[in-house]
């Protein structure tokens, strides 16, 4: 997967919102208000990064909504199935939205 990511912008940061989002939750990576991972402070890395590398994402996958080869890039499936855990990891993500939106 990190080397497809390197190839497409979508499925990269599509990747780095969920760790984003995982990373910034997980109180055992929290100290003095900042992100640490293996010793090292992450200090960007904050709730909002993850919403930063998630519209990017977006707008790469909007973009490719009308080429039709997209469809069967399996990059971009990867990509949205990483984004939907990253709507799970949010929480903001709901059953009846889902619905709502059919």
């Amino acid at each position: 997967m990190p080397q497809r990511a390197g190839q497409c912008p979508a499925l990269l940061n599509a990747i780095y919102a969920a760790s984003a989002r995982h990373i910034s939750r997980l109180d055992q990576y929290q100290k003095d208000h900042e992100v640490g991972y293996l010793g090292k402070r992450i200090p960007d890395i904050h709730p909002d990064t993850a919403i930063e590398y998630h519209n990017i994402c977006i707008k790469h996958l909007v973009a490719l909504t009308n080429h039709f080869q997209a469809v069967f890039d399996e990059n971009l499936l990867a990509a949205s199935v990483i984004l939907r855990l990253y709507e799970e990891l949010d929480g903001t993500a709901t059953f009846s939205a889902e619905i709502e939106a059919l």
